[in-house]
C-alpha cells in the first residue's frame, strides 16, 4: 500500500500519484466545506 503523500521528487516522476494527490485534496476540501455547512446551519 502506497502513502497518499510522497516527496516531490517521487511525485514528479509519477504522473499517477500526482493526480491521486489532487483528487484526495479536492475530496478533503469538499468534505471540509460540507462539515462547515453542517455546523453553520
Amino acid at each position: 500500500m502506497e502513502l497518499p503523500f510522497k516527496p516531490s521528487y517521487v511525485s514528479s516522476s509519477s504522473h499517477e500519484s500526482t493526480s491521486l494527490q489532487v483528487a484526495l485534496f479536492q475530496f478533503m476540501t469538499d468534505l471540509h466545506r460540507f462539515a462547515i455547512d453542517c455546523v453553520t446551519n
